[in-house]
């Protein structure tokens, strides 16, 4: 799985479909594309984050 961040994440996130999400013990949330990508939400994208029928994976 590759990990998406910084400016990568920002050009792709538009073309992005999410289909799961998982949280850590931490409270970081990991939202889990098709393709294989992942990508940890900052605290902003945390504030705005809704589930919407996305499966929830196990804690990590």
């Amino acid at each position: 799985m590759k990990r998406l961040q910084g400016a990568e994440y920002h050009t792709q996130k538009d073309n992005l479909i999410p289909i799961a999400y998982s949280t850590t013990k931490a409270g970081n949330i990991c939202l889990y594309y098709k393709g294989g990508f992942k990508h940890y939400l900052n605290d902003h994208e945390k504030l705005t984050f809704r589930t919407d029928g996305l499966k929830e994976l196990n804690k990590q």
